[in-house]
């Protein structure tokens, strides 16, 4: 569905499908949000939905050992 809102071209609507998912760790939720906010030129969105991911994936992995 969201992918055919981006083709259509209703970017906004294509981000109203992620404020309703349930579950934003999938990644299908992080492209399609990513992809809208950025065909709006919402370029701080974008970023801020960037840094979340990638803090996201740095704390879902444990501490490194010491040695």
């Amino acid at each position: 569905m969201a992918a055919s809102q981006h083709t259509l071209g209703h970017y906004l609507e294509e981000v109203e499908i992620t404020d309703r998912w349930r579950d934003s760790s999938n990644s299908v939720w992080w492209t399609i949000r990513g992809r809208a906010l950025a065909a709006l030129g919402r370029e701080r969105e974008v970023f801020e939905l960037f840094r979340s991911l990638t803090r996201e994936s740095v704390n879902t992995h444990g501490r490194p050992e010491s040695h």
